[in-house]
């Protein structure tokens, strides 16, 4: 019989290729893509704002400001994530997850947590 630990968990997850879930197949492609996720996620639920430049800066060792920027784009064309401008500075774009994008993350966080849980320490 297989005791799972935290990191068997953590690791099967990983391994886990998501395909029915578009944003977390998306978002976890490399290390700086789920940061960006993250940081996505964290701020719609503090009531944040994302600005692109927030997440440039979040990202700048991982990846260059036109390798965000791209990224951004894409993710906004299947649908993961809003670009808007500030309706206060039309320089500042802002980046919010879509619905659909929400959804996945809270499945995704309920069922982590659900496995972390059945854990015997």
């Amino acid at each position: 019989m297989f005791n799972k630990s935290y990191a068997s968990v953590l690791s099967e997850d990983f391994i886990n290729e998501h395909k029915n879930t578009l944003s977390i197949s998306e978002f976890r492609k490399t290390p700086w893509h789920y940061k960006l996720w993250l940081l996505i996620m964290h701020n719609h639920n503090s009531k944040t704002l994302t600005t692109m430049e927030s997440v440039i800066i979040h990202l700048s060792r991982n990846a260059s400001r036109k390798t965000v920027s791209n990224t951004i784009t894409m993710l906004e064309q299947k649908k993961l994530i809003i670009k808007k401008k500030d309706i206060s500075d039309n320089r500042v774009i802002i980046i919010e997850p879509t619905e659909k994008t929400i959804r996945e993350f809270k499945e995704w966080i309920h069922h982590l947590k659900f496995e972390l849980n059945s854990v015997e320490e």
